[in-house]
């Protein structure tokens, strides 16, 4: 039997809550033992988290919560998660990147439980399990002490209880799903503040589901989380004026969305990449429930037809013209974690090999035949992705035309989709990364969770088979290029500690973006330092470390880096410049810097 709601099916739950607590320890058990694989612990940092790492070893050691000012987070619960994993040992890295894996495992084990509220088949859990946990960015963030997993779960977290709130599944719960989520979601903004973006659209659609007769509750409701919200955001940033911890280039993302705004042509660039990319990523990172959505709830109907394919086809139409205007007719069409190269930006030091770049790139790209499946993924998937929304909107628009009020779960998909514009329109105006689609994955699946409730039992198994392969070939693909993007890192920064305890000052050596910045960036930095093209670097010091030879440098040291993917054997140099340069300004900090050395 099956139903809509919660009740068991006959693929599914037989075996009830013991069933479902053997495969959340099952999922977990393999996503685990693929983090360690990936083998992300060390004694390093990874893209940006040298300046949260800092924040909390501040935190640890001197007892004060002091941003270092280079990312404009609000870094709160952030912090104070990895401080929680720093005490039994003291400080470490390691410590700081298991805690964000407890995060990531946490999200999952929350992906299971709405699987199972749901009342979705086995199969689908491991599916929809499988689709968030080996994403690229879930996956690989996950192995770092990025704020974006925290941020992510927090507000995936907080948009699932206020699904309930709008579905009216809340009644007799001990705590309400309002203030759960009202918890969370403070949460989710004391780590990266874009998330108000949630609060707000939970307010937007929860006015549109209003109905006759309860305006001062509905109202209430719906504006409580973001107000609660508005309020904690502004304690704290008053609290970092009045306490002078604000660091001078806090607000430098703050201004330059402004600036940005002031540019319509700019404004519709962006605006049209951002489309690019939501659309050809989430048809990437959702394929397998984008698959099942259109198999179990195909349009019906000429109009629906008609809706279903004008929206694909203005987005392929869209997405052929701006290929027009990017390097490569395939994916990825962004940088950050995922480039053709692998995943994660590798950045060492020196000048780059590609002008524009912040670092070097490997040998050869990753088979372009994979890019090829994960563009022809997109693509596709981005066609019913866009169908979806568009059916959506239309079938909406209907209901409000008609004066009927958005209910349950048609109040809950709309407050979903409000939030991803929400989120991502102040990122796009500053310096949009692909790791910042990582929360709109986990409210769209939510989303397309909702809309295939009560239907996945009609799944045919070619649909399985097709979402199982290609769950398989990007997991695959995923873990290899997690690990040697970590492995790179790995031997960059043991070659710098090498150096280190030979006696070498931190300030003399160019590492790349993630060691400079964590050693050299100082509060007054204003971004990138003085050498735009050598991050926090002078220019001046006295060793670099690469894969490339540089003019005036010997190589002195060579680290070999033990890659999976083909293309990725490469090795780290230690160059030695010929004539001893004039030691920079952080050159004399010799001891400090050698102690702090993870």
């Amino acid at each position: 039997m099956s139903t809509n709601g919660g009740t068991v099916s006959r693929s599914g739950w037989a075996s009830g809550s013991r069933s479902h607590a053997l495969d959340t320890a099952l999922v977990i058990a393999c996503w685990l033992a693929a983090v360690a694989l990936a083998n992300p612990l060390g004694e390093f940092a990874l893209n940006d988290d040298w300046s949260y790492a800092r924040t909390v070893r501040d935190l640890l050691y001197a007892g004060r919560f002091t941003p270092c000012g280079w990312g404009a987070m609000t870094l709160v619960t952030h912090t104070l998660w990895g401080a929680l994993f720093c005490l039994p040992a003291g400080f470490s890295f390691t410590a700081l990147k298991v805690s964000t894996i407890a995060l990531g495992a946490a999200g999952l084990v929350g992906v299971c439980g709405i699987c199972r509220a749901l009342g979705l088949p086995r199969w689908a859990l491991w599916m929809v399990a499988a689709m968030v946990g080996f994403n690229p960015l879930y996956f690989l963030l996950s192995c770092t002490y990025m704020t974006d997993v925290t941020g992510a779960v927090l507000a995936a977290g907080a948009a699932w209880f206020w699904v309930r709130h709008l579905r009216g599944d809340g009644a007799g719960a001990r705590v309400p799903p309002l203030l759960m989520g009202t918890v969370l979601s403070v949460a989710a903004v004391l780590t990266r503040q874009v998330s108000l973006a949630v609060p707000l659209a939970f307010a937007c659609a929860s006015l549109v589901c209003v109905r006759r007769g309860r305006w001062a509750w509905h109202l209430g409701a719906a504006l409580l989380p973001l107000l609660v919200c508005l309020v904690a955001y502004g304690v704290f940033m008053g609290w970092l004026r009045s306490g002078g911890v604000l660091p001078p280039a806090y607000d430098h993302q703050t201004d330059t969305v402004w600036e940005n705004l002031r540019n319509p042509v700019l404004v519709f660039q962006r605006s049209a990449e951002a489309f690019q990319l939501l659309t050809a990523y989430m048809g990437w990172f959702l394929f397998p429930l984008l698959a099942v959505a259109l198999a179990v709830r195909p349009p019906r109907g000429r109009a629906e037809w008609l809706v279903f394919g004008g929206a694909g086809a203005v987005t392929v139409a869209i997405l052929l013209l701006m290929a027009l205007f990017v390097d490569e007719n395939v994916m990825p069409w962004s940088q950050n974690v995922i480039n053709r190269y692998g995943f994660g930006p590798v950045l060492l030091g020196g000048e780059p090999a590609i002008e524009g770049s912040w670092g070097i790139w490997l040998a050869r790209p990753i088979p372009r035949v994979y890019w090829w499946v994960v563009t022809a993924a997109g693509v596709s998937g981005a066609i019913a992705f866009a169908g979806f929304i568009a059916l959506r909107l239309a079938f909406w628009a209907g209901r409000l035309w008609r004066g009927r009020a958005l209910e349950g779960e048609h109040g809950a998909v709309l407050f979903l989709i409000l939030a991803v514009p929400a989120y991502l329109l102040p990122l796009v105006l500053s310096y949009p990364f692909d790791r910042h689609l990582l929360p709109c994955v986990l409210l769209l699946a939510l989303a397309l969770l909702l809309h295939i409730q009560g239907r996945a039992g009609g799944v045919g198994a070619r649909v399985k088979i097709l979402c199982g392969c290609v769950l398989l070939l990007f997991s695959l693909g995923t873990v290899a290029g997690a690990h040697d993007y970590i492995e790179i890192n790995r031997v960059k920064w043991r070659a710098a500690g090498d150096l280190m305890r030979s006696g070498i000052a931190a300030g003399r050596i160019d590492a790349g973006f993630e060691f400079n910045g964590y050693y050299k960036h100082t509060p007054e930095t204003r971004w990138m330092g003085t050498c735009p093209n050598r991050p926090f670097g002078t220019g001046d010091e006295d060793y670099i470390i690469s894969n490339l030879v540089y003019p005036g440098y010997t190589i002195v040291a060579a680290y070999p880096a033990r890659c999976w993917l083909p293309g990725n054997r490469i090795q780290i140099l230690v160059l030695r410049a010929d004539q001893v340069r004039r030691p920079g300004p952080f050159a004399q900090r010799n001891g400090e810097e050698k102690a702090d050395h993870p």
